[in-house]
């Protein structure tokens, strides 16, 4: 057991990325500081708490599994320190989470209203221990203020547990105000059975518009621990990504 691996932030909060006077304006009364932007760790932190109350260092054992690129536009990540290898399109881009300044490094080319929009998010990921955040810049978004997050991802820190996946899920409180389940299913994949759980959030803009977010949870249990992969996709745009996505979810390999 690490003394560094006990993380209470991931089990009782969720991401805090805008509090500015423009964001506090939500109507649901249930979601944390209204306005903030959670990126998906509102499921992932009581998810963590209903796993464990202090994580454990990773030593597992599972063999390394490689999966298969689904077309040859897509690219393959071999995340060697981090224990995990995913494929995704050639557009999206990962950012280096290793380096001091990978993150500078991988914001600098983007535009700077993007590169400012994801640094917070990015930061906040980092201190919470997620080993992995990759994104689209391409992604369509309406243009409003404060605009939407393009569609990303990243993958939290492995979670020692003895349940099983459907115990896991099952266990699960209801969904605030909010946020509705929109299915729930297991998914076969290189690296074994996972379960994929979609949430839709909805929140209310200051000029009185609606914002819809579309999470994925891609959850898998590999020797011993729980490994979790946060995807978040526009509403507006999810239609666009939704085979995409099934093909990273199954791609998914952490070990």
């Amino acid at each position: 057991m690490s003394e560094q691996d006990n993380r209470p932030t991931l089990v009782s909060r969720g991401l805090d990325l805008d509090t500015s006077a423009s964001r506090r304006t939500l109507v649901d009364p249930l979601i944390r500081h209204p306005g903030a932007r959670t990126l998906g760790m509102r499921f992932v932190a009581v998810f963590l708490a209903a796993v464990v109350a202090q994580a454990c260092v990773h030593v597992g054992i599972t063999p390394i599994v490689q999966p298969t690129l689904p077309a040859p536009d897509w690219v393959l990540y071999a995340e060697a320190n981090n224990r995990l290898e995913i494929v995704l399109p050639r557009l999206w881009q990962a950012v280096d989470l290793a380096a001091p300044d990978g993150v500078e490094r991988s914001l600098a080319p983007l535009d700077p209203a993007l590169a400012t929009q994801l640094r917070p998010a990015i930061s906040t990921l980092k201190q919470q221990g997620v080993r992995f955040f990759a994104f689209d810049p391409t992604t369509p978004v309406e243009q409003v203020t404060p605009r939407p997050f393009p569609a990303l991802l990243y993958v939290n820190p492995a979670a020692a547990t003895q349940q099983t996946l459907d115990a896991l899920f099952a266990s699960l409180p209801p969904e605030p105000t909010g946020r509705s389940q929109v299915d729930i299913r297991h998914l076969s994949g290189a690296a074994g059975d996972r379960i994929v759980r979609r949430v839709r959030e909805t929140r209310i803009r200051p000029d009185g518009g609606t914002e819809v977010s579309i999470q994925y949870t891609v959850a898998l249990v590999r020797g011993g621990f729980l490994h979790l992969l946060v995807i978040q996709v526009p509403g507006s745009a999810a239609a666009l990504y939704e085979s995409q996505l099934d093909m990273i979810a199954s791609s998914f390999s952490p070990y």
